[in-house]
């Protein structure tokens, strides 16, 4: 916008100056860094209402959910829990009873048994929750316990 400055100069003489507007630039970076990684939600396995434990398998399974940045390679592996001897998954009560289990991956009529600290799952993450189904089983061979609540808590490790 041009401002038109009037002075008086004299007897009856008029003259008019500009306004000299300044401007300057510069600019601005956008960035933004996404980095690999990767987010397991946390599950339960439950067995509820058991009764006599031998003479039959008792089966159940759930359901976690895995999301991997796009791209992210990703491995998962189940721990041995806190229970475990020589390879083999124990629930505790509170007494000195336990129950021996297996974890699989998916149902464990169809599933792969997991292996005590052994990669269980690998994929490639798309951005999105994937499911990941994990099976239980607690088998025929198992001696009966004492009523009790018995439990056990297994890692679930990602390494991407």
């Amino acid at each position: 916008m041009r401002k038109i400055i009037l002075v008086a100069a004299g007897a009856g003489m008029v003259v008019a100056t500009p306004a000299v507007a300044a401007t300057n630039s510069s600019t601005l970076t956008v960035t933004a860094e996404v980095i690999e990684s990767c987010e397991v939600s946390d599950a339960t396995l439950a067995w509820t209402g058991l009764g006599v434990l031998n003479g039959a398998d008792h089966d159940t399974s759930t359901s976690m959910s895995l999301t991997c940045t796009d791209g992210s390679d990703y491995n998962v592996t189940m721990g041995a829990g806190g229970n475990a001897v020589a390879g083999q998954r124990y629930m505790a009560g509170s007494g000195t009873d336990t129950i021996p289990y297996n974890l699989y991956l998916g149902v464990p009529a169809s599933g792969t048994i997991l292996a005590v600290n052994n990669a269980v799952a690998a994929g490639t993450g798309n951005g999105s929750a994937q499911t990941l189904t994990i099976g239980g089983r607690i088998p025929a061979s198992a001696a009966n316990v004492a009523a009790d609540t018995y439990s056990d808590s297994v890692a679930v490790t990602i390494t991407f």
